[in-house]
C-alpha cells in the first residue's frame, strides 16, 4: 500500500474488516437456522404437532436452554435424563425376563398348575411361584404381576425403549400390539410418548395428575367418598354464587336438596310429642304450623307465584293462588 494515499489504505483495511465480519456473521446465521429447522423437524414429523406449534416450542426450548433446571444446567439434566432412561429400560429388562422364566415354570393356564411326572409331587401355580419368589428373594407379588405381563406381551411385541409399567397397564387392551406403537402426544413437550397417566386414560384408570375437568371431578369424589367430609366440601362451595346457580340449574340435585330440607324441617313433626304439659304442647304445635307456614310460602314463591305471571288468565292456577294465600293468612294468625 505504499504507492496509495493514506486515505485509500485506510478505506481497504475498514472494507476488509467489514466483509470478515459480515462473512462470519452469516456463518453465524445459517448454523442458527439449521438447528432451528431441526428442531422443527423434531415436533412436526410425527405429523401429530402442527408447524406452528413447534415453533412457539422452539422458544421455549431456546429459553430453557439459556437456564438450568432444578440446581443444575441444562445439558446436565440432559445427561442426567439419558442415563435414569438407560436405568429404565434395563429393568423393564429385567422384570421381563423375571415373568419368562416364571412362565417356563408355569405356563399361563385357565386353571391349576403343573401337570407333575411319575412320582413327582403336584404343585399348584401359586405354590410353584412363592418357591420361586423365596428362592430368588423377591415378593411373590412382584413375581406374579412379571409373569402375568410377560404373557400378554411376547417378545416380539414388547417397544423397547418403553417402560415395563406403561405394558402392564396396556396389557388388558385387545388391541395393546398396536397402540402401544402409537402414543400420545405430550400436552407439554408436544412430542409422541407415553406417561403412566397417558396409558391410565387409553384403559380408563384413574390417573395421578388430573387435567380435564371429568378427571378432576372424579379426584374430589375419591377425596370426599366419606358423607362428613362430602357434606362438609358441599357447603363450602355452595357458597360461591357461580358454583350456587350451576348447582340450582341441575334438576335432579335442585330436587334433593328440597327433599332434604323438607326432611330436616319434619324432624320435629316425627320426634314424639311431650307426653305431657300444655306448655311444651302448645309449643310442639306452634312448630309445626311455622313449619308448615313456610312450606306454604316456599312453594308459592318458588313454584305457584312464577306460573302465576307466566299465564296470568289461567283460571285454576288464579284459584290456587286464592287457596294457598288463605291458608297462608290462617297459619300467620296461629303462629
Amino acid at each position: 500500500m505504499k504507492g496509495l494515499p493514506a486515505f485509500w489504505a485506510f478505506v481497504v483495511v475498514w472494507a476488509g474488516a467489514f466483509t470478515v465480519f459480515v462473512a462470519c456473521s452469516l456463518v453465524r446465521l445459517r448454523m442458527l437456522l439449521r438447528r432451528d429447522r431441526q428442531a422443527i423437524a423434531r415436533f412436526s414429523g410425527t405429523g401429530a404437532v402442527q408447524p406452528v406449534r413447534a415453533i412457539f416450542h422452539l422458544e421455549g426450548e431456546r429459553a430453557a436452554a439459556q437456564a438450568g433446571i432444578g440446581s443444575v444446567s441444562r445439558q446436565r439434566y440432559e445427561e442426567i435424563l439419558g442415563e435414569v432412561r438407560e436405568l429404565v429400560s434395563a429393568e423393564s429388562k429385567i422384570h421381563f425376563r423375571i415373568g419368562d422364566l416364571a412362565l417356563e415354570i408355569e405356563p399361563l393356564r385357565e386353571h391349576g398348575g403343573a401337570h407333575p411326572g411319575a412320582g413327582e409331587e403336584a404343585f399348584g401355580v401359586r405354590q410353584s411361584l412363592e418357591m420361586f419368589a423365596e428362592g430368588v428373594g423377591i415378593p411373590y407379588g412382584s413375581v406374579r404381576v412379571y409373569r402375568f405381563t410377560a404373557g400378554h406381551w411376547p417378545p416380539e411385541h414388547r417397544v423397547a425403549g418403553v417402560p415395563f409399567e406403561i405394558h402392564r397397564i396396556l396389557e388388558q387392551l385387545p388391541d395393546r400390539f398396536e397402540r402401544i406403537t402409537d402414543p400420545p402426544v405430550h400436552p407439554r413437550t408436544g412430542q409422541q410418548c407415553w406417561t403412566q397417566d397417558a396409558a391410565k386414560r387409553q384403559v380408563g384408570w384413574r390417573v395421578s395428575a388430573p387435567q380435564s375437568v371429568q378427571e378432576k371431578v372424579e379426584a374430589i369424589r375419591d377425596l370426599a367418598a366419606d358423607e362428613q367430609v362430602a357434606a362438609r366440601v358441599a357447603a363450602d362451595l355452595l357458597r360461591r354464587p357461580a358454583v350456587a346457580e350451576r348447582a340450582a340449574a341441575d334438576d335432579t340435585a335442585r330436587h334433593l336438596f328440597n327433599r332434604a330440607q323438607n326432611d330436616r324441617w319434619h324432624q320435629p313433626e316425627r320426634s314424639a310429642a311431650p307426653a305431657q304439659g300444655p306448655d311444651l304442647l302448645r309449643a310442639y304445635e306452634l312448630a309445626v304450623v311455622r313449619q308448615r307456614l313456610t312450606e306454604i310460602r316456599r312453594l308459592m314463591t318458588s313454584t305457584v307465584l312464577p306460573h302465576a305471571a307466566l299465564d296470568p288468565d289461567d283460571r285454576w292456577i288464579r284459584h290456587v293462588v286464592a287457596q294457598l294465600n288463605s291458608v297462608e293468612s290462617t297459619l300467620d294468625l296461629i303462629a
